[in-house]
């Protein structure tokens, strides 16, 4: 109502600062009417358990074999899915993310048991909100879904922004190590957006960097290309794993391979798949060298 609209109108203006003023406008409402709807959405999905999950395949660069499937949270609106870029920070805002990963963990823990009963040796990545990482619950549902669903070691990987252990590095190293004691493997996503403190990472038992996809985008710029580079170098010299995300060229695979990248991601391999596609994609596309011709 009316009050609804006031209060947040002040809120944003304390939000703001002191000496300045916000000019409530149309806009304003229809962007808050579109947060309580995506809220809405995502209450009713948490209630009903029906978040849907998609894989994508990344492979290694170097021998084309396939490696394993990122596991991407998707909710569903009527015909149609509401963006993650959207709904994730509104979960985060309203503390309903912790819902969110819980589900997307059990249905990649659950898909990796079926790809174990059929003999498919392929591990699924699944992306985890700083928030979650840090809760305390954490570690035990995690161990609750690896004691139900009896998952290989090393099958089960966490992706993870830098986020999770700016706040607090003592904590996040702490939860690294149970899930390396666990088996599991930890993946950082989006390394080189922005500000990415190598040193901290040098620090803790992170397996995996996977480089963000605005790195891929410019490789033929000499910058970046040196950039990428010299990071796979570093990666190597401290037994880390590479994963290059977002290749849509031959271009990008054909350099990505030519500095010894270890694995890569995207488009020209294959794109997010409904758990349908997964098991055709796995029979008739098994090696990214095929994929790139």
């Amino acid at each position: 109502g009316v009050l609804d609209l006031v209060t947040t109108a002040l809120y944003t203006a304390k939000k703001l600062g002191k000496n300045t003023y916000f000019e409530f406008k149309q806009d304003n409402l229809a962007e808050i009417d579109r947060k309580a709807h995506v809220l809405d959405v995502l209450k009713k999905t948490i209630k009903n358990n029906s978040f849907e999950l998609h894989y994508q395949p990344y492979f290694n660069i170097q021998t084309g074999e396939l490696v394993a499937f990122e596991a991407l949270c998707r909710v569903v609106d009527g015909n149609d899915y509401i963006a993650p870029e959207e709904f994730i920070k509104i979960a985060e805002d309203n503390n309903v993310i912790w819902e969110v990963d819980k589900s997307a963990m059990a249905g990649a823990c659950k898909m990796l048991a079926v790809f174990q009963d059929m003999g498919i040796r392929t591990g699924i990545s699944v992306n985890v909100s700083p928030i979650s990482f840090m809760n305390q619950e954490f570690i035990p549902e995690i161990e609750k879904l690896l004691k139900r669903y009896k998952i290989f070691t090393n099958s089960l990987m966490v992706e993870l922004t830098e986020t999770a252990f700016i706040e607090s590095f003592s904590r996040a190293k702490d939860v690294i190590t149970a899930l390396s004691e666990l088996g599991i493997r930890l993946m950082l996503d989006d390394f080189g957006k922005g500000y990415s403190n190598l040193l901290a990472v040098m620090k803790l038992n992170v397996d995996t960097l996977k480089f963000d996809k605005s790195l891929i985008d410019e490789i033929e710029d000499i910058r970046s290309n040196i950039i990428v580079k010299k990071m796979i170098e570093i990666a190597d010299t401290f037994n880390m794993k590479v994963i290059a995300e977002g290749i849509e060229t031959r271009m990008q695979f054909e350099e990505l391979k030519r500095m010894n990248c270890t694995m890569g991601q995207g488009f020209l391999f294959g794109k997010p798949m409904a758990y349908e596609e997964v098991f055709p994609f796995i029979r008739s596309h098994g090696n990214i060298l095929d994929l790139a011709e």
